[in-house]
């Protein structure tokens, strides 16, 4: 059972970047919010699995061998599968924690020394928001939020662009700051830095989830309107002409802006059924799967607790 759950997780986690063909003919709004959930999902399962595996080694390693042989035929074969095994499983979860805290950290550093440097900027108007110019020699615009929200963007950005394009780019970052996609973006990192880390074709799915959450910032910013996806698809042309790597995470994939750079050119996603039934229909079935495996495993646990008066967890 335990081996159903760690299969599951990375089933889960690896759906993004799997179904990213179906997920771009949902609206960007809704593939950012399934590939979320499908990320954190897949990192908790995967975490929460391998740490069940490691379970029975520790009771026996402890001298409680009665509630190890049971917690084995709770948790199946792959917590019976010997030391070696269970430690490797200790070490990938502690990995995974480990790297996971330090994605934080790195994410709130970045977004610190962007703060610092915010003091160096001068308050401009740009359309119906309030930016913070600062002095820097490549292009980049980036959605501080906190406390106190703020939009950030280069000189070299104010010199590259027309007011229009100008304005069109402080759209996309007030739609971040609104939407509140910086716990999205944090997400995407920690799942990149520790799993992706460990499994990297799984990046993808991260990569994926970054894409669908500046695609929804486009949307807001665009409103629909062809004038205005002209617009912000010139400034995107510019910026990525200028300059391919953007100082920060989420913008940092020369990919990722071209994907942008296609989609702006084409009409609105208006998804039918059918869309949906084949983006939902596999990450449901691995759903099911899990929390199957969940609840046959509460059972047990339940079972334990009677027998040995104690939780074995």
């Amino acid at each position: 059972m335990t081996a159903l759950v760690i299969l599951s997780a990375v089933g889960v986690l690896a759906l993004p970047a799997l179904l990213a063909p179906l997920g771009r003919r949902l609206s960007p709004r809704e593939w950012a919010s399934m590939t979320a959930v499908a990320l954190a999902a897949g990192f908790s399962l995967l975490e929460l699995g391998l740490l069940f595996s490691v379970i029975p080694t520790v009771l026996r390693f402890a001298g409680v061998d009665g509630l190890a042989a049971a917690c084995e035929r709770l948790l199946g074969p792959l917590a019976n599968s010997g030391p070696v095994v269970a430690w490797t499983a200790a070490l990938l979860a502690t990995a995974m924690g480990v790297l996971g805290i330090r994605a934080v950290r790195r994410v709130r550093g970045v977004r610190r020394m962007l703060s610092a440097e915010s003091w160096l900027g001068e308050r401009h108007n740009v359309g119906s928001q309030e930016v913070l110019v600062v002095p820097a020699g490549i292009p980049f615009a980036v959605a501080l939020d906190g406390p106190q929200p703020s939009i950030l963007i280069s000189s070299e950005m104010l010199d590259s662009l027309s007011p229009t394009q100008l304005e069109a780019v402080v759209r996309h970052e007030a739609a971040h700051l609104t939407r509140h996609h910086g716990a999205l973006l944090m997400l995407a990192a920690v799942v990149d830095d520790s799993v992706g880390r460990l499994v990297p074709p799984l990046r993808r799915s991260a990569q994926t989830l970054r894409l669908a959450i500046e695609r929804w910032a486009d949307e807001e910013a665009v409103a629909s309107s062809p004038g205005q996806r002209s617009v912000l698809r010139s400034a995107l042309v510019a910026v990525a002409c200028s300059h391919a790597a953007l100082p920060v995470p989420a913008l940092n994939d020369a990919n990722t802006v071209m994907a942008r750079i296609d989609a702006l050119a084409e009409s609105p996603v208006r998804p039918g059924r059918v869309a949906h039934a084949a983006a939902y229909g596999p990450g449901l079935v691995l759903g099911v799967g899990s929390i199957v495996a969940l609840a046959e495993w509460t059972g047990h646990a339940h079972m334990l607790i009677a027998m040995a008066g104690t939780c074995p967890l």
